[in-house]
């Protein structure tokens, strides 16, 4: 299954989504390419999209920079929680 998704071309697959997405990307990635991610964001037909810049991160943004990380989550549940 791991290799289906590596396979998978998500900008084909799934433009269109009907929920809030969160894009966190790391500025340092090496493993998702920042014109490839924000290539994809800028496709994405949903009604509520934000891109969220880690400056000092690269793919894994959770540990790198985990109060920020931290803070963020927080703040989109709060914002988030009266939809579910």
């Amino acid at each position: 299954m791991f290799d289906e998704i590596l396979q998978s071309d998500f900008s084909k697959n799934m433009n269109e989504l009907n929920i809030p997405v969160y894009f966190f990307n790391g500025r340092l990635d090496k493993l998702c390419s920042t014109e490839s991610v924000y290539g994809y964001f800028k496709q994405l037909n949903t009604p509520v999209k934000t891109f969220l810049w880690f400056e000092s991160s690269g793919h894994y943004m959770f540990i790198q920079e985990n109060k920020k990380f931290e803070t963020l989550l927080k703040k989109i549940a709060a914002e988030n929680l009266d939809k579910l």
